[in-house]
């Protein structure tokens, strides 16, 4: 088994079926999208398990501890812990996920996901449980990036443009661009740009947009907007503000 690198896997719950997306480091070419069909009733069962199972280990742990006032259940969850793991597995995990885990173990594993209620963690690869065979860490996302990985194509990275203090008197807007580029710097799917202070002016905040890379703008800074019901924001910049239908 070839261990390395760090992946990412995305699971988002649209209302109609899952997408997975899956983000290999050490090898972009095994990196994938993929949507799985699941009725919104195994989602809804396999979060009553997870509740039911968390009820049982904690009246099997105060029994242990002597309290005799403890939930009643099984004396062993082990059995409901193999149960839920396998229904995961099963019904949640696309084939060709379980095949890069069982053939190409992650040195680490991120999942982001939508479903919080759902116990990824718990669910049995290669008969090892993730969360006890691999480094695994889990992050709470409302909504997919912007940009998706081509079939066949290799790993995409989001970019993103960074637009900070124009007006050179917001030290806090200062502050939060370093915070999110030292961030980003911390991430292997970000690529970002920063333009700081007397950088921005409305020349380079177009020369920049007028590329078409950018997934995501973020602009810390000075703004204005009119009081028309109709009007829009716009950026304060050091020359003529910069309109946000424009960006």
């Amino acid at each position: 088994m070839d261990r390395q690198g760090n992946s990412l896997l995305e699971v988002f719950w649209t209302g109609d079926d899952l997408r997975f997306t899956f983000l290999d480091r050490a090898r972009p070419s095994l990196s994938f999208e993929q949507s799985l069909r699941v009725p919104i009733g195994v989602l809804q069962g396999i979060a009553d398990s997870h509740t039911a199972l968390l009820t049982t280990v904690r009246g099997d742990v105060s029994r242990r501890a002597g309290d005799a006032s403890a939930p009643s259940g099984s004396s062993d969850s082990g059995e409901a812990i193999y149960e839920l793991a396998e229904t995961i597995r099963s019904f949640l995990f696309p084939d060709e996920f379980l095949t890069h885990v069982r053939d190409f173990a992650p040195a680490s594993l991120l999942i982001r996901t939508n479903l919080p209620n759902v116990p990824w963690e718990v669910s049995r690869i290669n008969g090892n449980i993730i969360g006890l065979k691999y480094p695994t860490g889990r992050s709470l996302v409302t909504q997919r990036p912007l940009k998706r990985i081509a079939p066949d194509s290799p790993i995409r990275e989001l970019n993103v443009l960074i637009i900070a203090n124009p007006t050179l008197d917001l030290d806090g807007a200062a502050r939060e661009a370093d915070a999110l580029s030292a961030f980003f710097k911390s991430s292997p799917y970000i690529t970002h740009d920063v333009l700081f202070e007397s950088e921005a002016t409305v020349s380079r905040i177009a020369e920049r947009m007028n590329q078409g890379v950018y997934d995501v703008v973020h602009y810390a800074g000075h703004s204005d907007v009119a009081q028309a019901a109709d009007s829009q924001g716009v950026m304060a910049c050091p020359q003529p503000l910069y309109h946000s239908s424009t960006v």
